[in-house]
């Protein structure tokens, strides 16, 4: 999942913002504190979200009556869960520098949907067909779409990410305040 997910997000085609920006100096940092937030704030949710759904056994009451706590379906829909926080998380990924829609520019990769498409039907696949090889047992369809939609809440969290604020290193904090001062002399 993670490789097709970084491929892609690789063959996204480059937007005029990025073609038109300075390039970093040798010396920036390769992840960003704006990475650094939302990488630290989503594994926070997904960490907390997925040991509950794990380790509660009223967790599993949302799903339906006839789980086993422990049990291999109960571990299914903790997986499927965590698999579908990271599909929806890929959308989030695509915007690094806290922009808010993220659907800018989707619709421009068509290696990218295809790639989504083959890691959604693989997900769909693994628990529904995966059986003894991949250690799952088939979801009942409500049980699946409820899978989905604590998934999606990697969307709406990734969104307060974007609110909080962050400050800017004091290098770029001068570099932004002397572009200001250039644009003031012109």
């Amino acid at each position: 999942m993670d490789s097709f997910a970084a491929l892609a997000l690789a063959t996204e085609p480059p937007t005029d913002e990025l073609l038109e920006r300075h390039p970093e100096k040798r010396s920036a940092p390769m992840i960003t504190r704006t990475m650094w937030k939302h990488m630290v704030g989503q594994a926070v949710w997904q960490a907390s979200l997925l040991l509950w759904l794990t380790l509660s056994v009223g967790s599993m009451e949302m799903f339906g009556d006839n789980i086993d706590f422990g049990s291999r379906h109960h571990y299914t829909i903790v997986f499927n869960t965590f698999v579908w926080m990271n599909i929806f998380n890929k959308l989030n990924c695509r915007k690094i520098n806290d922009e808010m829609n993220l659907f800018g520019g989707f619709m421009d990769s068509h290696m990218g949907h295809y790639i989504l498409v083959i890691i959604i039907l693989g997900q769909i696949g693994m628990v529904q067909l995966g059986g003894s090889w991949c250690q799952t047992v088939p979801l009942a369809t409500p049980q699946f779409m409820k899978c989905v939609l604590v998934g999606f809440s990697s969307i709406p969290i990734g969104f307060l990410l974007r609110l909080l604020p962050f400050c800017k290193p004091a290098r770029l904090q001068r570099n932004s305040e002397s572009s200001g001062d250039k644009k003031k002399k012109n």
